[in-house]
């Protein structure tokens, strides 16, 4: 059933961003490009960190943070959901081994990706748009800057379950039927992440377009 639900979820979510993409006019090369130069520039940033200021360290500490976190995450999404979709089994071996491995590194800059775009995330009156309609009512719109803020509180919301519930099945404090309950609550819980990334990485490329163009 699992599988069933995430393939329909993994074919309408890449349907969406590849529309809406397009509608845009921006590629998935020009987004990959974006993420490899900004990856290679965050090393060049981390070496010169003592000698910025605060507000410039504070930004090469949010883009590291963020392009670790991406990078970690796909690699997740890869070794999490590839034996499931193509083959329905379990996850196993190497990818298994690799799974494991990035899982604790992408926990800490999620964490720190948190905590520095938290104030940055908060929603005020440049989010919405309020018309009046030719009756007289008042119409709320809300602007992309609004559905990409609900999206990162969405994803800090849905990953608490997402690594508690793994990290509890650690720990002889359930039976069973308990462990196989909490393994169900980390993986709903990080196919719904999934799909957030993917409207993530939609509404950000679109909102920030001149960056794919310089």
């Amino acid at each position: 059933m699992f599988r069933i639900i995430s393939i329909v979820a993994f074919i309408a979510s890449f349907v969406w961003i590849f529309k809406y993409l397009k509608k845009s006019g921006i590629s998935f090369k020009e987004i990959s490009n974006y993420y490899f130069t900004e990856l290679k520039n965050s090393r060049s940033d981390l070496k010169s960190i003592k000698l910025k200021s605060l507000s410039e360290n504070l930004h090469s500490l949010q883009s590291v943070a963020y392009l670790l976190t991406i990078l970690g995450f796909v690699i997740m999404l890869v070794t999490g959901f590839i034996s499931l979709l193509f083959t329905g089994g379990a996850l196993t071996g190497i990818l298994l081994m690799i799974h494991v491995s990035v899982a604790p590194l992408i926990s800490i800059t999620f964490a720190m990706l948190v905590v520095l775009f938290a104030h940055s995330n908060r929603f005020n009156d440049n989010d919405i748009t309020i018309s009046t309609e030719d009756d007289g009512k008042k119409k709320i719109i809300y602007k992309d800057s609004a559905y990409l803020k609900i999206n990162f509180w969405l994803i800090s919301i849905f990953s608490l379950p997402a690594m508690a519930s793994i990290i509890l099945t650690m720990f002889p404090l359930f039976g069973t039927e308990g462990q196989i309950n909490l393994l169900e609550i980390h993986r709903y819980s990080v196919l719904i992440i999934s799909i957030l990334v993917i409207f993530h990485i939609g509404l950000l490329s679109v909102n920030s377009k001149q960056i794919f163009k310089n």
